[in-house]
């Protein structure tokens, strides 16, 4: 299933209404640790700015994740004001594809990820002349938590609406999720039922019991653990 996964949105651009769920999935995110980054752009022939920090860039070796790191785009992003006090800026990727009148694809990626995680699958949906974008989830990747009030549900939510507002142009898209961005992506559609043309559920994490709230001074520790450099060197040795 994994070597045909790259299929999976191309035949849910074709297919609307359909709902597919799949998995499971290799959530293939890359943790980066110091440098920076401001080269050319692939993907719709984009360029970052001198001061977008792309930790550890200098150490990555994978031509894949150097194409995808010099490609991230962003894009600042307007949010309730219950949410956020300010304009929110949002990273991701986009395939060199013009718009038409098929639906943009947009995928969500996993627990501990980044638009990264779609590496390689952009240039293969770039090459069929799909439209398509790979989004940070606020609160992962590279994305800004400057000016939002919290990293919650409903703030992911709003940014992803706002995302496909101001970026997809509030077209009906292909929404499509990998484990924490399948519950996203549920959560989007239940709040906007009219936003996805089609949905694909990547080994979904929203069929789950869910777990009990976290305080605050724990979900800190937690993601300095997971942000530890130790943590992240064995990770990438899996």
């Amino acid at each position: 299933m994994q070597s045909l996964s790259w299929l999976l949105p191309i035949f849910a651009a074709v297919c609307p209404t359909q709902a597919l769920i799949v998995g499971p999935s290799h959530n293939a995110g890359l943790v980066f640790r110091h440098g920076l980054i401001g080269s050319a752009s692939r993907f719709a022939g984009s360029r970052l700015s001198e001061s977008f920090p792309v930790i550890g860039i200098d150490e990555v070796t994978e031509p894949a994740a150097l194409l995808a790191a010099r490609s991230i785009k962003t894009q600042l992003l307007k949010l309730p004001d219950e949410v956020s006090i300010g304009p929110v800026e949002c990273t991701y990727l986009q395939t060199n594809v013009p718009r038409s009148s098929r639906p943009p694809v947009v995928f969500l990626h996993g627990f501990d990820s980044s638009c990264i995680e779609y590496r390689r699958l952009m240039p293969l949906l770039e090459e069929q002349g799909i439209e398509a974008y790979a989004v940070d989830l606020v609160g992962w990747g590279f994305s800004s938590t400057s000016n939002v009030r919290d990293v919650s549900i409903r703030t992911k939510r709003e940014h992803l609406y706002a995302f496909w507002q101001t970026v997809c142009g509030g077209r009906p898209m292909v929404l499509s999720g990998t484990s924490l961005g399948a519950a996203v992506a549920i959560d989007f559609c239940a709040a906007h039922p009219d936003a996805p043309a089609s949905t694909v559920l990547i080994d979904p994490q929203g069929f789950i019991d869910g777990a009990p709230p976290v305080p605050k001074p724990l979900a800190r520790l937690g993601i300095r653990v997971l942000k530890s450099w130790p943590l992240r060197w064995f990770a990438n040795q899996l």
